[in-house]
């Protein structure tokens, strides 16, 4: 589990996340509202999909089927949680 997880503001380029995920060599970097709420993900394919570094985060991250938990949480039982709801 991340606790403190590097982030992407909404209003970032596909460019800043792949300068993120290259310097730290992550595969996805979760995307944020100024309250820190989260959006979406970036992760490295989509970023290699996108031929322009200039297009917001927003246009090629995933937003769909974002599942996020609270410190603490068991993950067998948010994984059993997750197979349920779907």
């Amino acid at each position: 589990m991340i606790l403190e997880p590097i982030t992407l503001h909404i209003d970032a380029k596909v460019g800043d996340a792949f300068a993120i995920i290259k310097e730290n060599k992550i595969g996805g970097i979760p995307v944020v509202n100024d309250a820190h709420e989260l959006l979406g993900i970036i992760t490295n394919p989509a970023i290699c999909d996108s031929k322009n570094m200039n297009l917001p985060v927003s246009e090629v991250m995933t937003s769909k089927t974002i599942i996020t938990t609270r410190d603490g949480k068991d993950l067998v039982k948010a994984e059993n949680t997750t197979r349920t709801q779907n």
